[in-house]
């Protein structure tokens, strides 16, 4: 999860690309908050073919940095709570915001994540109290 989220925040697409091969479940189910926000409606993407789109779609409008990282171990889930800062690639809008991730993982491969924009919103849905 580290490489992919170093992968992202430099723009290495190859790099991204390796990750999701190697290590996401071809039927991965990504469930991404910031998309639903942008877009009115849930946002879900699934698989290796959608985590392409995924990158297509966020870097060709945005820059998008994970600027703090903390990750949560627990066991096949993995929680990873971060601050994000993201720019409009055309419109220089700035936002800053916190992200957390539950990361689900059946057989070492990531099969499921969910996103939210409270840190303690995923601490809650795994129940852990930070």
């Amino acid at each position: 999860m580290l490489r992919g989220i170093a992968a992202w925040s430099s723009g290495d697409f190859e790099a991204y690309l390796e990750v999701v091969e190697q290590s996401v479940d071809p039927e991965l189910e990504w469930h991404a908050v910031i998309a639903e926000l942008v877009e009115g409606r849930a946002a879900v993407y699934r698989g290796h073919s959608g985590m392409r789109r995924f990158w297509e779609e966020w870097h060709d409008v945005w820059d998008f940095r994970f600027d703090q990282v903390d990750f949560r171990d627990l066991g096949e889930r993995l929680v990873v709570l971060a601050q994000i800062s993201v720019t409009g690639r055309g419109s220089g809008v700035e936002l800053e915001t916190p992200l957390a991730m539950v990361a689900t993982f059946t057989e070492g491969r990531l099969i499921q994540v969910d996103s939210y924009l409270d840190h303690d919103q995923a601490l809650t849905a795994v129940g852990v109290a930070d």
